[in-house]
């Protein structure tokens, strides 16, 4: 698994889908969308991504989970600095930085928010669950918070 809740390779992606494995491995907490989902062909927000990255990084493969975090991250550090305007003291960006709360960012899935406070800094606090179905990976249920505390 890497930082957005996803396998990291079609090895795992078959050995998910083969008969006989249990059902409850099959399922999986994800927090962003990857390039490759066919769910995710015609979203807006992977579109705007692949088109980042043929400009930006062509050499980059954009189904690499990696370069779907650096992106994220960068808007997050977009979102920081902006909230931050002219006083970029180490001080205020780090009160900025632990002060956010229910954040949007492009490539999270439905109903995905980072929030971010000076006793959790754990970024990714909220996550659905997907199974994978020989194709692409199904959400079902709810997003779900999960308390750091």
């Amino acid at each position: 698994m890497n930082a957005l809740g996803t396998p990291t390779n079609s090895a795992t992606h078959k050995y998910l889908n083969q008969k006989g494995v249990p059902q409850l491995l099959r399922g999986d907490r994800r927090h962003g969308r990857l390039a490759g989902d066919p769910t995710w062909d015609n979203d807006a927000e992977m579109k705007e991504f692949l088109k980042f990255c043929k400009e930006w990084f062509p050499e980059g493969n954009p189904m690499d989970a990696s370069v779907v975090l650096g992106y994220v991250t960068a808007h997050m550090m977009v979102h920081i600095l902006k909230n931050a305007g002219d006083n970029l003291t180490r001080e205020n960006i780090l009160t900025v930085a632990t002060h956010v709360r229910g954040l949007k960012l492009p490539l999270l899935l439905p109903g995905v928010q980072v929030n971010i406070s000076p006793d959790d800094d754990s970024t990714f606090n909220t996550f659905r669950t997907a199974r994978f179905d020989g194709k692409r990976w199904a959400l079902f249920g709810d997003p779900i918070i999960a308390d750091g505390k």
